[in-house]
């Protein structure tokens, strides 16, 4: 059995505060997000199986890590992923760096 990448897109958006898509050619299985202000993160990837992290995880600077709900962290979905309202993945009026992957074997949790 193979396994790898198969496909990854780095990129940038400015955050709105409200909920955006963020589109790509590839149904992403990990997402990482990063906030250039504050250095903040969040990441979120298919094989998330806590429900109370179905937005992933934040972390900010100072290095604590908080589980998202969908509404505030990264959703991942079919050609794109959605960034929800929490500052450490889309920050109003910030520049956020991101960079998504597609594998073909599933993240290891």
């Amino acid at each position: 059995m193979s396994s790898g990448v198969l496909k990854m897109k780095a990129g940038s958006f400015i955050g709105t505060g409200a909920a955006q898509d963020i589109k790509l050619n590839f149904n992403p299985t990990f997402v990482h997000v990063i906030n250039t202000d504050d250095l903040s993160e969040c990441m979120n990837h298919i094989n998330n199986d806590v429900s109370t992290k179905e937005g992933g995880f934040k972390r900010v600077a100072a290095g604590t890590r908080t589980a998202l709900a969908a509404a505030a962290g990264i959703t991942l979905g079919d050609n794109k992923f959605s960034v929800g309202t929490d500052a450490s993945c889309n920050d109003s009026g910030k520049k956020m760096l991101y960079v998504a992957y597609e594998c073909n074997d599933q993240i290891a949790s």
